[in-house]
């Protein structure tokens, strides 16, 4: 073994050491592979420049092979030793993406390392490595995908939120076109060697051919199945598209034309809404990808999960959209804020790089998505609980993608939102643009930041908030995560499912995180469905005394004790219980469901309405139980309402009718009237009766109790209505004209 050799291998032993004291590096996973993928290429290329000085390249190639599993093997052995004191959550799985990743990688640089094993060695490889990666790059830049595949570096799969990483057919895909290019490279320079050594014409026709077909092969396989991709791809892939006043929106082609004409309009209300946000638009018409699923999203633009925005491209990629849906208009306030950034990366900079506090916080701040509270409320509520994480840091990079998601968008969203209102449109603009608050004085950042703590300081918090608080950002950022890819992909495999084959998904999930709260207290519903209510009330009540779990999860597994006591008949004790249990919610579909409870504990009809909210039914079981329910019940208002809420599609004028006759006939809790008005304006919307949802939601707002979030939306709701009206007016007078 040369002393070089010992050196690579040294490096190669260190590098893998390292990364075991790396959050989300340190177990055997994709993040593992693709950060080792760097050395291992080189190693691979210097190995194939070795042994191709004295060897045909296509020799050279072939016996790097077993040099290269040897430092593999050596690679893995820090992480999987590891795996003593971090848990790896699927070590095959891991094992699949290392061979993948980077000794596939390390292999096709070997082929490379032969071919300039007389033409500048490693150097020569290291000017290829940059330029692959700069092509990369480029595309990344200028095309629609979000991920990218590299011959050295295997696969970037694109948004860091995305925590399911699937390597299935298109990487594989990619990897053997990567494979067919390094064969076809090394037969063409085995031709060459052969032909200085004149070694015959069939030596040197063989390899070319060889060569030529498998570089085409892999070629045309590897854009079969999504790899090459472009806007014109994607465009020509979804089908359909439509033209708007300031949008070219691309599409599903089997669309109604009442579906692209709502959206149409849906977009435009957005791109008015955010309009009247920054105080200008858009110097001219954006584009705008609506796919049908995240599953058809990820494979043609590499983002799944995650909605994205270029705003650079003056594009925006969205799946599954739906009227009122508030992340068209976040992702639109990402393509708005182009407007107000720097060419050519039209981004928010802070020295060099993405000042993500400002760019995501400047996108909340528009959109100001409410449900009871708004942002400003719950960044007041995380700082009571001492659970804010300092803004400061979160304004530097590396501390944005380190927290919490959850956390890092309220705070920052809650922030840029409090300086546009108290400084105005032009200033937050010049504030994005420079990256940073040296444009405010001699305080600058500081008094900011004063001033919105003492405005979160004064606003009034109720405890259900608090606790609600508690709950909904208890959740830490995907580097902190345990097995974060291989919980992800367990929960969307549980995604659809029911009884047995739900509960087997779940036990797998609480066999890698043994307390996950969702996990255990969704185990329970599905316990309950199954009929096992011993074994339910088990799970509750061990969730209950558990002081870990959290004071959400405890309160949430009460409440299934006191279900457990009303499916067993014991209804009047149950609805003392639930009486008790309403006071401390904070939710408005909790309210819901225990003024629902605690009115079915009173009712003749009670054992039929908790079959139907704690036994899940299909579809249209559910429906013959609800029509069942109000012929026994024809003046009890929630039954009405059961039905009114679970009627949509075809049925939607009988929901308004169900609705109404509940409200007349009285709901015995103000969050189930609540509900019912909002339902019914919801369903006038999607009726076109635009200018009857208009007056609903007009008299919704009336009521004195509403919260700040609920009003804003509210608020917005009834904009949506009116424009939606002033459209339809148009397209009705369209024909006469």
């Amino acid at each position: 073994m040369t002393r070089t050799l010992q050196l690579w291998l040294a490096l190669l032993l260190l590098s893998s050491m390292a990364l075991c004291f790396v959050p989300l590096f340190h177990l055997l996973a994709f993040e593992f592979s693709f950060a080792m993928g760097l050395p291992l290429a080189f190693f691979g290329a210097w190995a194939g420049v070795q042994l191709g000085r004295a060897r045909s390249p296509l020799r050279a190639w072939l016996l790097s092979a077993p040099l290269i599993l040897f430092a593999g093997i050596l690679v893995l052995l820090p992480i999987s030793l590891n795996a003593l004191r971090v848990r790896n959550c699927n070590f095959g799985e891991g094992l699949w993406a290392f061979a993948l990743i980077p000794l596939l990688s390390a292999f096709v640089a070997a082929a490379f390392g032969a071919l300039f094993a007389r033409r500048g060695g490693l150097w020569a490889f290291t000017g290829l490595w940059w330029a692959t990666l700069s092509l990369s790059l480029y595309r990344l830049w200028t095309q629609a995908p979000v991920d990218a595949f590299h011959p050295f570096l295997g696969y970037f799969p694109g948004p860091i939120y995305d925590e399911v990483i699937a390597l299935g057919d298109r990487v594989i895909a990619a990897r053997l076109e990567d494979l067919g290019f390094a064969a076809a490279a090394v037969a063409l320079a085995d031709a060459l060697y052969a032909r200085r050594l004149g070694l015959g014409r069939r030596r040197v026709v063989l390899p070319l051919l060889l060569g030529a077909s498998l570089a085409l092969g892999g070629y045309f396989f590897a854009r079969r199945h999504d790899v090459h991709r472009d806007a014109a791809y994607i465009q020509a892939r979804l089908g359909g598209q439509t033209i708007t006043p300031h949008l070219r929106v691309y599409h599903p082609k089997g669309w109604s034309e009442a579906k692209r004409r709502r959206m149409g309009w849906e977009l435009e209300f957005a791109y008015e809404e955010l309009t009247s946000f920054f105080g200008q638009h858009p110097q001219a018409p954006f584009d705008v990808y609506l796919y049908p699923s995240r599953t058809l999203k990820k494979r043609l633009m590499g983002a799944g999960r995650t909605r994205v925005a270029k705003p650079w491209q003056r594009a925006m990629h969205i799946h599954a959209p739906q009227i009122g849906d508030s992340v068209t208009l976040h992702e639109m306030a990402h393509v708005f804020s182009a407007e107000i950034a720097n060419p050519p990366h039209h981004l928010s900079l802070y020295h060099g790089l993405p000042n993500m506090a400002l760019i995501e916080g400047l996108a909340v701040a528009a959109t100001w998505e409410s449900d009871r509270v708004d942002a400003h409320h719950w960044s007041a509520a995380l700082h009571a609980l001492g659970k804010a994480p300092k803004l400061k840091g979160l304004l530097a990079p590396q501390g944005f993608w380190a927290k919490s998601h959850a956390k890092a968008y309220t705070l920052s969203g809650s922030f840029v939102r409090h300086l546009h209102e108290r400084l105005g449109a032009a200033r937050v603009a010049a504030i994005y643009r420079a990256g940073c608050f040296d444009s405010e004085g001699a305080q600058g950042l500081d008094s900011l930041l004063a001033d919105w703590q003492a405005r979160l300081d004064a606003l009034p918090l109720d405890p259900q908030l608090l606790q609600h608080a508690r709950d909904r950002y208890d959740r830490p950022a995907v580097f902190r995560k345990v097995c974060a890819h291989e919980i992800a992909a367990l929960w969307r495999r549980y995604e659809g499912l029911k009884g047995e084959a739900a509960l087997a998904v779940l036990d797998e999930i609480l066999g890698h995180v043994k307390r996950d709260a969702q996990a255990r207290l969704a185990r329970i519903g599905h316990l309950v469905g199954l009929n096992r209510l011993e074994e339910a009330r088990a799970a509750a009540t061990r969730i209950a005394a558990d002081p870990k779990a959290g004071a959400v999860a405890r309160q949430r597994a009460a409440l299934w004790l006191i279900d457990l006591r009303a499916l067993e008949g014991d209804l009047e004790g149950a609805g003392l219980s639930y009486a008790d249990q309403l006071e401390a919610q904070f939710e408005r579909a909790a309210m819901r469901a225990l003024a629902v409870k605690g009115a079915a504990s009173l009712h003749p009809q009670g054992p039929a309405v908790f079959d139907l909210m704690l036994r899940p039914k299909p579809k249209a079981a559910t429906r013959a139980a609800l029509d069942a329910l109000v012929e026994a019940a024809p003046r009890w208002g929630v039954a009405w309402y059961l039905r009114g809420r679970s009627r949509g599609g075809a049925d939607l004028d009988g929901g308004v009718v169900d609705l109404s006759m509940a409200l007349e006939l009285g709901l015995p809790h103000e969050s189930l009237r609540f509900e019912a008005q909002r339902l019914i304006a919801l369903r006038f919307f999607a009726l076109e009766e635009y200018a009857s949802a208009e007056a609903t939601f007009a008299a919704l707002l009336d009521d004195p109790d509403l919260k700040a979030g609920e009003r804003f939306s509210l608020s917005r709701w009834r904009r949506r209505a009116r424009f939606f009206e002033a459209q339809a007016r148009v397209d009705r007078r369209a024909p006469q004209s």
